[in-house]
């Protein structure tokens, strides 16, 4: 259980910051938008993960009963729709607020 919440906190969010911000054009892979991808990955595993996991795991028992390896999968989800959206959603506030001036 440890090495997984290991993997999941501390290798996950730079791994995604890595693929998501040479993926994306308009993301430049900068020591800065690495940095803030990945407090918001952490961030996002909280603010988005825990609400979506639950909102799934109650989708998904609604009618039957589903194994643990099944939720399991579900949570593990959650959490990377969490990072992406957090991360991915604070690179994009800094180059929305944080951009370049309008020209006059």
């Amino acid at each position: 259980m440890g090495i997984l919440v290991i993997f999941i906190f501390v290798v996950l969010p730079p791994i995604l910051a890595l693929i998501t911000l040479a993926c994306v054009p308009r993301f430049r892979l900068t020591i800065i938008n690495f940095l803030l991808f990945v407090v918001g990955a952490l961030v996002g595993v909280f603010v988005l993960g825990g609400p979506l996991e639950f909102a799934l795991a109650a989708l998904a028992n609604l009618g039957s009963r589903t194994s643990l390896s099944v939720e399991n999968n579900i949570a593990f989800l959650s959490i990377v729709v969490g990072m992406l959206a957090g991360g991915a959603g604070l690179v994009w506030l800094k180059l929305r607020f944080a951009g370049k001036p309008l020209e006059r």
